[in-house]
């Protein structure tokens, strides 16, 4: 099965966007955690946060809550929540500044997102508050941020506020948000267990979890739906018990459906065919090629 990891890597090294290169090296390769700090560095603006399509469906410059999520992922890749490094530092600035936040969520898209191409999912028409990112958001500020500290404070109220929004309704049936709230659990476990039950709301997402995922893989064909690998995280990860044997049949499929050039198909698309979309997709290509191999690797199904 080596031959599929070496056609992703061939793709990787010719197509895939540094800072996906760079990522790929890292786990894969032996590679630098500079590389990727050296990379994000480009998506990040004066005030702090990121644009410059980083979320790879919303190709705008300017700063947005949601791409600045996107750079905490790769922040957290590389262990890197440290307040003095300038990028850290800089991330922390933004979120604490006011911009694209309503006092206790941030914005989940951005007026400017209008000027420049972009999903519809990202189109901007009024003011929309969510967890989604902001969960996550909270959560890595509560890491990277000094106890005590401005960031510190401020996100230790929005995670408290956050929690309560979760325990105090049915969990929404949306396949991005349910992440966040996830991260925020385990970054409250980490760093402040005292500052709510993280066990009790993670029992809560992990069930919620579990009945979105769509077992009918015709659907995986040609559907943006929830899969095992959009939540199971690891060869640890919790919901490998009610979800392991969808998440081998996963495994099986993504062999299938891998292309010649090294590639998976995109499922999604904007709603109409346009260069902007297509660059997009090339930029996704990367991404999803290491989120698969990386689920292949965690089934077995391959070695390297």
């Amino acid at each position: 099965m080596n031959q599929i990891f070496e056609r992703a890597r061939g793709f990787m090294y010719r197509n895939a966007r540094p800072i996906d290169l760079a990522r790929w090296k890292l786990h894969f390769e032996g590679g630098r955690p500079e590389e990727i700090l050296t990379c994000l560095a480009a998506y990040q603006n004066p005030d702090g946060g990121f644009g410059h399509g980083l979320e790879c469906d919303a190709l705008n410059p300017a700063s947005s809550p949601m791409q600045s999520w996107s750079a905490t992922t790769y922040l957290r890749l590389i262990d890197m929540y440290d307040p003095a490094n300038p990028i850290v530092a800089g991330l922390l600035r933004y979120l604490t500044s006011g911009a694209d936040f309503d006092g206790h969520r941030w914005a989940y898209s951005v007026a400017s997102n209008n000027d420049h191409p972009h999903a519809p999912w990202w189109h901007y028409t009024e003011p929309r508050f969510d967890y989604n990112p902001t969960a996550a958001l909270a959560g890595y500020m509560l890491r990277a941020s000094e106890p005590g500290s401005e960031a510190n404070v401020l996100a230790r109220r929005i995670a408290r506020e956050a929690f309560d929004w979760a325990m105090e309704r049915e969990l929404p049936g949306e396949m991005h948000l349910l992440p966040g709230l996830r991260t925020l659990c385990w970054d409250v476990m980490a760093v402040c267990p005292e500052l709510f039950d993280a066990g009790a709301l993670l029992e809560r997402i992990e069930k919620r979890m579990v009945e979105l995922v769509v077992e009918d893989a015709d659907k995986w064909d040609s559907e943006y739906c929830a899969m095992p690998s959009n939540f199971i995280m690891g060869p640890q990860d919790a919901l490998l018990v009610p979800l392991g044997a969808l998440a081998m049949r996963e495994a099986d499929w993504l062999i299938d459906k891998q292309e010649a050039d090294g590639a998976w198909p995109i499922t999604w698309s904007w709603g109409e065919e346009s260069a902007a979309f297509h660059l997009s997709a090339s930029y996704w290509r990367g991404g999803l090629i290491f989120k698969n191999i990386f689920t292949l690797l965690g089934a077995g199904k391959i070695s390297i």
